[in-house]
């Protein structure tokens, strides 16, 4: 079923862009796994979450699935695609060149990344977008739930990107009366 939604890769091709998920090519770890930057044969770099206890959170995987395998926007993570092979779980995402926002607004006398005025306005608009995004859907409402500085990644024009959709809840609309209703909210999410 969710290879309709988000489309499935090979554990061989993932294994091969993160060299065997070598330590070289650790970029994170997180309460679900560990992050991996994966440089694929076209020239793609991706990152790769890799979930080894997957039946922990088997349910936070699904939701991230659903979530952003459905929901498209400038200021969502993009989610490339999944691998299922045995007891683990890849999610494979667009790879955000620099990093958090949390190591930006933090940052630590031997690391001197600062963020200046104007481009903190624009990841603070940026993050408002994809939020209203998310509360404000057409066809229902999506609660993320674990919203903190270290879910706002930033890709290389420092544009920010929601991500950790693990615990998101999807909340239906009331009406489901289908045509000017979707039609409008169609055209108004593209212009966001």
């Amino acid at each position: 079923m969710l290879g309709n939604i988000v489309k499935r890769l090979s554990f061989v091709g993932i294994s091969k862009a993160t060299a065997n998920f070598s330590q070289a090519n650790k970029i994170g770890l997180g309460r679900m796994g560990t992050m991996y930057m994966a440089t694929f044969p076209d020239g793609r770099f991706l990152a790769v979450k890799r979930i080894v206890d997957s039946q922990q959170f088997e349910e936070q995987i699904v939701s991230e699935l659903k979530t952003l395998g459905t929901l498209k926007h400038k200021n969502l993570l993009p989610l490339f695609g999944f691998c299922v092979e045995s007891n683990t779980r890849l999610l494979v995402y667009k790879y955000m060149s620099n990093g958090n926002l949390f190591d930006w607004i933090h940052s630590v006398k031997h690391r001197r990344k600062t963020l200046q005025w104007p481009l903190r306005l624009k990841v603070a608009v940026g993050v408002a977008r994809g939020l209203a995004r998310l509360h404000h859907g057409c066809r229902g409402q999506v609660v993320h739930l674990n919203i903190s500085s270290k879910c706002i990644l930033l890709d290389k024009n420092f544009e920010p990107k929601l991500s950790n959709f693990g615990k998101a809840m999807l909340i239906t609309s009331m009406s489901n009366t289908p045509g000017v209703h979707d039609e409008f909210c169609e055209q108004h999410w593209d212009g966001l």
